[in-house]
């Protein structure tokens, strides 16, 4: 029986560069080129270098890694800052006193104080209920307001229930006809603080 050797040569299958020996370092230092697909025939210590040549970096490479990296730093710190605002909004708001709120303009805040006053405007429009805070109606300082359109939503009457007593309102401050005001919708928006809870309706 024939050598494999001697059968290889026969059908002119022996990978070229071992017909023409050269040295082992110029072995592992070939190109990949289709004589080579074969690596049985290499050295056991050749072969993994043959088949999975060493990765070599081309620019291209290093500039697409570079941006690549930029790229998730910045995602980092977009996340980071996303965190951050997001613990911020569901923090709970800055509370402070009537006097203060007109400093406060544009900014969700809570309001604390007793109301002085309490009383249904049924000739304004939107016949509110304007509560206000330590100083008596007509003083300008800081007004809480509740529409007609939002009454029902009270399973009270806001100018009663709250007539005296300290509450905190939690809102918006705007500006009406210069003075500073918290529109209330939902009676979650007032809590008693007496009584140490955020509902009452």
């Amino acid at each position: 029986m024939e050598s494999r050797r001697t059968l290889c040569h026969r059908q002119n299958q022996y990978p070229p560069v071992l017909q023409q020996p050269q040295s082992l370092r110029q072995i592992a230092h070939q190109p990949l080129t289709p004589t080579f697909q074969d690596a049985r025939y290499l050295p056991q210590r050749l072969q993994d270098r043959w088949t999975v040549p060493p990765r070599v970096d081309s620019p291209l490479d290093r500039v697409v890694r570079r941006r690549y990296s930029q790229g998730m730093k910045a995602l980092t710190v977009s996340l980071c800052a996303l965190v951050a605002l997001a613990t911020a909004l569901h923090a709970d708001p800055q509370s402070i006193s009537p006097e203060e709120a007109r400093q406060y303009v544009g900014r969700i805040v809570t309001v604390r104080g007793t109301v002085a006053d309490a009383r249904v405007a049924a000739t304004l429009n939107g016949k509110p209920t304007i509560l206000c805070l330590d100083k008596p109606y007509g003083s300008r300082i800081f007004c809480v307001v509740i529409f007609m359109k939002d009454r029902p939503k009270f399973s009270f009457a806001p100018e009663r229930e709250y007539k005296n007593r300290v509450i905190r309102v939690t809102g918006r401050v705007q500006v009406r006809a210069g003075i500073p005001e918290i529109v209330v919708t939902d009676p979650s928006q007032i809590g008693v603080e007496e009584l140490g809870t955020e509902d009452r309706g």
